[in-house]
């Protein structure tokens, strides 16, 4: 989606990929190559979020990380899915934003955490 907010423009995604573990790493490895060509395009300031379905340590994930297609803004926030006791919900932001602060809510909505990050715009930073 593209939304304005105070006169700025911002491409917002949204995804959730393929789920049951190492059985189909390969195809969230795929999702997340799709991904990065998808965001790597925005014609605008971007954030991507959802529910990628593996850990920040799985190899589909540190692939998609090397190539440095956005920035974790959800570095460190500890389990987003207590079932599994493992991060796999994320926010990721253009290199042009500042992480203030993020984290999970120990909320139970749903069998995941909510997940939240402060971002700050810095056009000076961006990166591509």
């Amino acid at each position: 989606a593209t939304i304005r907010i105070d006169r700025a423009t911002i491409d917002v995604y949204v995804t959730h990929l393929t789920t049951w573990g190492r059985l189909n790493s390969k195809v969230r490895s795929e999702q997340l190559r799709c991904l990065a060509q998808e965001v790597r395009t925005s014609r605008h300031p971007y954030i991507l979020a959802g529910d990628l379905n593996t850990g920040p340590d799985s190899p589909e994930m540190e692939e998609f990380r090397r190539g440095n297609a956005a920035q974790l803004a959800t570095e460190g926030i500890g389990p987003t899915f207590p079932r599994w006791h493992e991060q796999i919900d994320y926010i990721f932001a253009d290199h042009g934003w500042q992480v203030r602060s993020s984290r999970s809510w120990p909320i139970r909505v749903s069998d995941h955490l909510p997940v939240t990050a402060e971002l700050m715009w810095d056009r000076e930073d961006r990166r591509r």
